[in-house]
């Protein structure tokens, strides 16, 4: 017992040893993160709250260069910082002044402008702004493969999750039909096994089935009834 338990601590401590955070090029931090699968497109992690994929775009320079040798040393000569801040940004239609970049993402830019903040998606961008902020064709496609394959997976289990509330909601209403079902069944016997008393027929082993009537001078007056052989006794009094 005691080695079981001082495995067990070992285990314990290693764990807390070897624990990791990982925060993304985007800003997302996942606390205790353990590699499950390193894909083409990314790390599939699992972490304190569950799981995701990291696009290779995404991941810090030290968890590049872990798991990915070559894809660091060719990012290490990518192209120049994206700029902070634009006067104007023209995308999707839309014109936005006083352009303040918070984000590059493998799926585009957030910035706040004057009239607020926004996310515009890299296919939405000039070929000029695209260049502006490193755009890669393969990055992007990874991402836009990886958050359909999210989008995905939240569907089938937002699915499987109504399928299994709507099974309990059948389940519920089975049961209470069948608890129904069961009280009438139950009253119906009960109801045909005790007989219907009629006037005067209520039998007792006693002499009366009614409260007598006492008056003064230590006599009783009984109500009349029928015996349980059938015979009825008339009305009389009696000495108490």
């Amino acid at each position: 017992m005691r080695a079981f338990l001082a495995l067990l601590l070992l285990i314990a401590v290693s764990t807390a040893a070897f624990a990791r955070d990982l925060t993304t090029k985007d800003g997302k931090t996942f606390y205790n993160f353990i590699v499950e699968k390193v894909l083409p497109s990314g790390l599939q992690i699992r972490h304190s709250t569950g799981e995701d994929l990291i696009v290779i775009a995404n991941l810090p320079a030290d968890i590049l260069s872990e798991y990915y040798p070559s894809s660091s040393t060719t990012t290490a000569a990518a192209s120049p910082t994206p700029p902070k801040s634009l006067s104007i940004l023209v995308a999707g239609g839309e014109t936005y002044r006083d352009v303040v970049i918070t984000r590059v993402e493998p799926l585009g830019i957030r910035f706040q402008h004057s009239s607020g903040v926004a996310f515009i998606d890299f296919k939405y961008l000039s070929p000029t702004d695209r260049r502006k902020f490193n755009f890669n064709i393969n990055v992007y496609q990874q991402a836009v493969t990886a958050e359909a394959e999210h989008k995905q997976a939240v569907a089938a289990a937002r699915e499987q999750q109504a399928l299994a509330e709507q099974q309990r909601l059948q389940e519920a209403a089975e049961a209470a039909r069948y608890t129904s079902r069961d009280y009438s069944t139950r009253y119906s016997q009960l109801s045909s096994s005790t007989p219907t008393p009629t006037p005067y027929q209520t039998y007792e082993s006693d002499y009366t089935t009614t409260t007598p009537t006492y008056y003064g001078g230590g006599r009783v007056y009984v109500h009349g009834y029928y015996r349980k052989d059938g015979t009825y006794v008339r009305p009389h009094s009696r000495r108490r």
